[in-house]
């Protein structure tokens, strides 16, 4: 990953925010510990903390000019298709400077404009500024793989200073210590309710957060405007096919294909579950001495590094196992919340944070495989064919008797999860299996918790 931070100035006649922008690039330094760089006009201010994973060069340094000046970027994340780019602007006769994903992105910018986003096959958070028409431009990738957080400020004591755009990699950067004085009670709520606050809302305005799938315009003197440029199109074969599991095998192994393209090494997560040794089987036949990590807590019936060890030497490559401690989890707990920003109460999170320091020691890049449990039902919850056949059998009046005699049960009663499970629309359940605390029960504690 990579860190970015701008300051884009709206009122006419007020220029940037330098200083804050080199302070927010320090805040997530983290980022980017390989390099450092910023850029900045009488409009705007960039700054860039870089990871270099393709063309390591100085060549792949940011903030990028285009090759005829006009467009500025920063960009954090991976073209997967950047190859196939650059062989369309070879085509078109443009003459690339470096073999970085970045430039292939900006030049594609300055022959598409606004519609490069949907020729883009990777996760991105960018900010291109136009110094012809001082237009900004920034994208988020559909799934919101790379973060993109902005707030919309009043500006700071600098003489001639006006209202401003910031943005950054992450949230912390936006603001400093003893700068945030409140919280967005309805972001709680929602926090309460799903386990993290989703975009484009945070717990602490005025930050928002880039939606996933969408784009941020601005303009000196002009208006802030976010439009929706991607949605997902699921359309649901009527039946099984027998050439299914042929078609969804070429997909990953073409999309592992893709993640591998790197100039520096590449490992995995490997876990004990089927996902990530699919990936690291499929990853294992173009690089058969793939690393892959795997932790686990010192507790029984908390670890999988057995499970993954074993997958390991089925599959030919090297594990290395890191065991979590009590002692060393307590200490850690604090720096694992401060990278977060806002809280998110998936425990997987935490071992992911291991997983992540412990890969980091050999490797820059990893396989990860998130998302597997989603797209091909991981959990139990996402597999009851019988469920969901009662469910859709049942008339409306008799779902709602069942779910009136489910709500009658105590809390661990045998039962009563089926109940619910039957008497809930798929739908309403898939978004229900995260919740916490329901609306009713969020709302009345956020009230309490502002008096």
């Amino acid at each position: 990953m990579c860190g970015i931070t701008g300051c884009l100035a709206l009122a006419d006649g007020a220029g940037p925010d330098t200083e804050w922008v080199g302070r927010a690039a320090m805040r997530i330094a983290h980022r980017g510990p390989d390099d450092e760089a910023f850029f900045a006009d009488q409009h705007l201010a960039l700054g860039f903390r870089r990871l270099a994973v393709i063309d390591t060069s100085a060549a792949g340094r940011q903030p990028l000019q285009s090759a005829d000046g006009r467009f500025v970027l920063v960009f954090d994340g991976e073209i997967y298709n950047y190859v196939e780019l650059a062989q369309r602007l070879h085509a078109r006769g443009v003459r690339l400077r470096s073999r970085s994903a970045a430039e292939v992105l900006l030049e594609m910018y300055a022959w598409l404009g606004k519609d490069v986003v949907r020729q883009l096959r990777g996760m991105y958070a960018f900010a291109i500024w136009d110094r012809r028409n001082l237009e900004l431009f920034c994208a988020r990738d559909p799934f919101g793989i790379k973060p993109f957080f902005y707030a919309l400020t009043a500006g700071g004591h600098r003489p001639r200073s006006g209202p401003q755009l910031r943005f950054a990699s992450e949230r912390k950067a936006l603001a400093g210590p003893g700068e945030v004085t409140t919280i967005d009670p309805d972001a709680l709520r929602r926090y309460l309710s799903f386990q993290y606050v989703p975009a484009p809302a945070t717990l602490v305005p005025p930050a928002r957060s880039l939606p996933p799938g969408h784009v941020l315009i601005a303009r000196p003197g002009g208006r802030v405007d976010v439009f929706r440029y991607w949605r997902p199109e699921l359309r649901p074969a009527r039946s099984p096919s027998s050439s299914s599991p042929d078609k969804i095998l070429g997909a990953l192994r073409d999309s592992v294909a893709a993640h591998l393209r790197s100039d520096v090494p590449v490992g995995a997560f490997l876990s004990g579950g089927v996902d990530s040794a699919t990936l690291c089987a499929l990853a294992a036949e173009s690089v058969p001495d793939l690393l892959t990590f795997t932790v686990g807590f010192d507790r029984e019936g908390y670890s999988e590094i057995d499970d993954a060890m074993a997958t390991a030497t089925a599959l030919g490559v090297k594990s290395i196992p890191y065991l979590i401690g009590p002692e060393e989890f307590l200490a850690c707990l604090p720096r694992i919340i401060w990278q977060l920003d806002d809280p998110m109460a998936d425990a997987a999170a935490i071992p992911l944070w291991f997983a992540a320091r412990e890969a980091r020691k050999h490797v820059k890049v990893v396989l990860s495989g998130e998302g597997a449990d989603e797209l091909f039902g991981g959990y139990g919850v996402y597999y009851q064919p019988g469920v969901v056949r009662a469910g859709k059998a049942l008339p409306g009046w008799g779902r709602s008797t069942i779910g009136r005699v489910a709500s009658e049960l105590p809390a661990g009663a045998r039962g009563k999860g089926f109940l619910n499970r039957t008497s809930t629309p798929l739908r309403r359940r898939y978004i229900g299996n995260a919740y916490v605390y329901h609306g009713d029960d969020a709302s009345q504690l956020v009230r309490k918790a502002h008096g």
